[in-house]
Order: structure tokens, then sequence, then C-alpha cells
């Protein structure tokens, strides 16, 4: 079962050569302790269950047919010769994720957030602690993601980070134009994990890929849409307006500042680079920052997946729950030229395409409209 959070609020162990299996550089999330999220997400232990039944909810009957009561994940195609850290692939979608990251072992419950630039919401945490089995299936899972989304989504934050394709350039007038998609991400992490004999948090980020708008127009991808409620101004009501979230897992992260880090981090690198040798770009580089003097970054990346090793010595900067000068180690993974939102990628320039497409599509009906009815 999984809690709905409420309020705002201001293990595996493994051999080296199975962690060296998959641990990216230049990531927008390193150093940052609370990783991908501000200090102010903290969830609230004021939770509530989730009702068995909710009638607004969006097309239960949908959510079935989609997402099966089981947790059966077919095995992910090979990418290259870098591979994630296990159980995950950058092909994971957001079920996928869910039903392995139960079968690690922890002290902690799953937690969920939407993340914005602005602003991280807290949405869903589990009622139970991971312990190797599967608690709660695909399906209940998706009931309570799209639960939480309608009832709990950050209000303002989530539509000021909501977006119509009109905004993009596209006449309003045009049939594509309202179609609206959130543009946050999607956070999860799980704190306490036992990696190798040390405790590490595991987090993962889903992040909007737009060249997936084309292919929903075009009925050649299928995502989750749902009807979230909102106040218009016009009629003073409360309407559904149905949003897109083309999401795509982005990252996968290892963080830990356990005690024992500082002789254990140099070791698991060393068998990351001897594993992955002739993929390895930076091998132990010194890249200090104000927040970091020490820091330290190792890059590995076969073209298809990248993996970012840093280390160094936690800052003061936001973000950080550890105290200053403790030690960590991090690794992320990353699948390459797939980025998010206004990041340059194939994903974006399908996305430019089909709005210069829609909207030279309407200039032509219009223009068409404008031949057969002209006076002159």
């Amino acid at each position: 079962m999984l809690r709905n959070l409420t309020t705002r609020p201001a293990g595996v162990a493994l051999i080296a050569l199975v962690f060296a299996a998959s641990v990216a550089a230049q990531s927008p999330i390193r150093r940052t302790g609370a990783i991908g999220r501000s200090a102010s997400a903290q969830p609230s232990t004021d939770t509530k269950p989730i009702p068995e039944n909710e009638e607004h909810i969006a097309s239960i009957e949908e959510i079935s047919q989609k997402y099966p009561a089981n947790c059966d994940v077919a095995e992910a195609p090979m990418t290259g010769d870098v591979r994630y850290f296990p159980p995950f692939a950058p092909t994971d979608s957001i079920v996928d994720l869910w039903c392995k990251v139960q079968t690690f072992k922890s002290t902690e419950h799953i937690k969920f957030w939407l993340v914005t630039d602005e602003h991280s919401t807290p949405l869903l945490e589990s009622s139970f602690v991971p312990d190797g089995t599967v608690h709660l299936n695909r399906e209940r899972f998706m009931y309570s993601l799209v639960h939480s989304i309608e009832t709990n989504n950050g209000g303002a934050y989530f539509w000021r980070a909501t977006r119509n394709l009109g905004s993009f350039g596209i006449p309003s007038d045009a049939p594509e134009a309202p179609y609206q998609f959130y543009t946050g991400k999607l956070y999860m992490e799980l704190k306490d994990v036992e990696i190798m004999g040390f405790r590490f948090m595991v987090s993962a980020t889903f992040e909007p890929n737009p060249g997936l708008i084309p292919a929903h127009f075009s009925k050649t991808a299928d995502y989750l849409h749902i009807p979230v409620s909102s106040y218009d101004v016009a009629t003073r009501k409360t309407v559904p307006k149905e949003v897109g979230f083309p999401w795509i897992l982005t990252t996968v992260t290892l963080y830990s500042t356990d005690q024992r880090i500082d002789a254990g981090g140099p070791e698991i690198r060393k068998g990351l680079v001897s594993k992955y040798g002739k993929w390895v770009k930076k091998n132990d580089v010194a890249d200090p920052s104000p927040n970091d003097p020490a820091h330290h970054q190792t890059t590995i990346s076969d073209g298809a997946i990248l993996i970012g090793i840093h280390e160094g010595v936690v800052g003061r900067q936001p973000g950080n729950t550890s105290p200053a000068g403790t030690k960590y180690f991090q690794a992320n993974y990353l699948p390459q030229n797939n980025g998010p939102l206004d990041k340059i990628g194939p994903g974006n320039l399908e996305f430019k395409k089909f709005i210069t497409d829609a909207t030279d599509r309407r200039k032509k009906a219009i223009q068409d409209q404008m031949k057969t009815k002209n006076p002159f």
C-alpha cells in the first residue's frame, strides 16, 4: 500500500564486480546530499491511507487494462557494453522501476516527489519498508500514483510547470494547441539500502521527453494522461483538464555518506574502472567547486550509457542533510542523447519539427480558406 503525502513540509550485498556492472558525470544532481530535490521537500509523517475506491479517479478500468495486477518485468534489451546498476535499466518505465525497487532491503519507506524548478511536492510514500518481496503490484501502484497527482499535485506549482502546445508557437486555433503536458519531474528515493556493506540512498529521476509528444499524436507512443482538477476563472468552477506526462527515466543514482565510505569509495571506483577500462573517459579527475574543493570525478561512457562517479566532501550548500565535512560517494547512471526538456537532443529536435509542421499546416489551412472566400 502507498500513502498519499497530504502536507507540504518546510539491500542487497553485492560483490565489487556486480556493482561494476552498472556506476554519470556532468550530472545536475551531483553533490546535493538530498539528491535531485531541495531540503524543503522532506516528507511529513502526517499521512493517510489511500481509499480503496475513489469515484473521481481517472479511468480505473483503463488503469487495470494497462497495468496488470502483477509485477512481472520483461528483461531489458542491451543498449551497449556499459550497464546500469542492477536490477535497473535505462529503458525502465515508472512501473518497472516500482517493481524493481521493491526487491531491495531497507529500513526506510519508498518515497516519490513531483519536482519543478521552483518547488518539490511530496507525493507518495509506501506504507511498507522493502524486504525483497513485492508488496504492491503495478495496478495498485498506478492507481495510487494517479490518485495522488489528481489530489496532491502542488496546486499552483503544478500548473506553472504545465504548458500547452500553443505556448510553443502553434496558432491557438490549431487542433494541437490546447494539448497540455507537465514539464516537471517525478523523483523517487529509497534510503538505507545496503550495498557491499555500505549504506546507500538509491534514487531515480523521470523527466519529460518532448519527443514523445509527436508520437502521441501519431498514436505510436502511449504515456500517462490524467484529468487534473483546475479552477476555471471564467466559469468559477473546478474543471478537469487532461494533462500528459511524457516521462522517461533519465538518472539512477547511488549516494552514500556512510562513515566507512572514505575507504570503500575508491575501491568501488577502481573496480568500475577495471571492468570498463576501454570506456573510461576521465579517471579520478580533480573538479573542485566552492561547495566542494575536494571533489573528484570519474567518467565512463560507451556512447549509450554514461556512468559518473563523484567523490568528495559534503559542503554547506542547500539540500545537504549530512554535516559539513562528511565524505560522500555518488554514482550516477544516465542514458546519453536522451536529454530532458529544453536540452538539445533527438527528442527535442522531433518536438521542434512537430511544432513547425503543426504551425505550417494551420497557416496553410487559413490561406486555403482565404482563397476560397476572397471577393477580390
